[in-house]
C-alpha cells in the first residue's frame, strides 16, 4: 500500500466497524517493515490513527526494497534478514511476526544458516511472547514455486516447537475467495497440534 492510500484505508476499516457493531469486532491492523531509521514516524502514524496493532513483516532490507527476502538464495541474506526480524521483535511494538519462515521461500536447503536463523528466531519471539504467523497464504506460493524449500516450513516450526513458540494462523488472504478455504485453516491447525505448539486466536 502507497502512503496515499493509508487514510482511505482507514476510512474504510473504520466505516465497516461502525456498520457492524454489536455484530462482529473489526480492529485497524498494519503489516510494516521494521526499519530502525523510520521508527519515529512509524509511532507518530500509529498514534495518529489510532491503529490498534502493528504486525512485523520482514520482506524487504530497506525501504528501497533492493532485495527480497522470499526469493533470497544466499547465506548471508538469511543472516540479514535473522538480524532485521529480530531487532524487530525485540523492539516490542508489534502484535505478531507474520511469515516467520518466508525466508525459506526460494531457498534450496536448510542448511546451518537457516538453522541458526530460525532458532534466533524463534527464541527473540518466544522470550519477547510474541506469537509467530503460520501463514496459509505460503501453502498457495508453494503450489506455483519452482525449487526451495517453501513456507510454512516444517523444519521451521519443529524449531518453533522446540523453542516452546506460540503461533497464530494468518489467512494472508491477497484474493478473497482464500477467506472460504476452511479445509486449508483446518489442515493449519492439525500441522500445529501434531508439533504441539500453542494456537493463539486473538492478538
Amino acid at each position: 500500500m502507497d502512503m496515499d492510500e493509508l487514510a482511505g484505508y482507514v476510512q474504510s476499516v473504520r466505516a465497516l466497524g461502525g456498520a457492524h457493531a454489536g455484530g462482529i469486532e473489526i480492529f485497524l491492523g498494519l503489516e510494516v517493515e521494521h526499519y530502525p531509521e523510520h521508527l519515529g514516524w512509524l509511532l507518530e502514524m500509529r498514534q495518529a490513527h489510532q491503529i490498534d496493532y502493528l504486525i512485523l513483516g520482514s520482506h524487504y532490507d530497506s525501504r528501497f526494497e533492493e532485495i527480497y527476502y522470499g526469493k533470497v538464495s544466499s547465506p548471508e541474506h538469511v543472516k540479514d534478514y535473522a538480524r532485521l526480524t529480530v531487532d524487530g521483535i525485540k523492539s516490542g511494538l508489534y502484535g505478531c511476526l507474520a511469515h516467520p519462515d518466508l525466508f525459506l521461500q526460494a531457498y534450496m536447503a536448510f542448511d546451518d544458516t537457516c538453522k541458526k536463523a530460525s532458532r534466533d528466531i524463534c527464541q527473540a519471539a518466544r522470550d519477547m511472547g510474541l506469537p509467530l504467523e503460520y501463514n496459509l497464504s505460503g501453502f498457495y506460493n508453494t503450489r506455483r514455486r519452482r525449487g526451495g524449500l517453501g513456507y510454512p516450513c516444517l523444519d521451521f516450526w519443529q524449531i518453533a516447537a522446540e523453542e516452546g513458540c506460540s503461533a497464530i494462523i494468518g489467512i494472508d488472504a491477497h484474493s478473497p475467495e482464500r477467506m472460504l478455504d476452511a479445509p486449508l485453516y483446518d489442515l493449519a491447525r492439525q500441522h500445529l497440534r501434531a508439533l504441539e505448539i500453542r494456537e493463539v486466536t486473538r492478538l
